[in-house]
């Protein structure tokens, strides 16, 4: 039963630290996005850009 307990353990700390880096990598993302968003508006001559 100790390995079992092991293997799961290790399973879950290892989704765990998958989802944390998911979530980064997509927080990122999103604010690339944006800046990308906003640097085209002004280059483009844009007053105004609503994200």
């Amino acid at each position: 039963m100790g390995a079992a307990t092991a293997s799961s353990l290790g399973i879950y700390i290892l989704y765990k630290d998958y989802m944390a880096a998911h979530e980064s990598i997509t927080q990122q993302a999103y604010r690339f996005s944006s800046f990308a968003k906003v640097v085209g508006g002004i280059r483009y001559g844009k007053d105004r850009v609503f994200i």
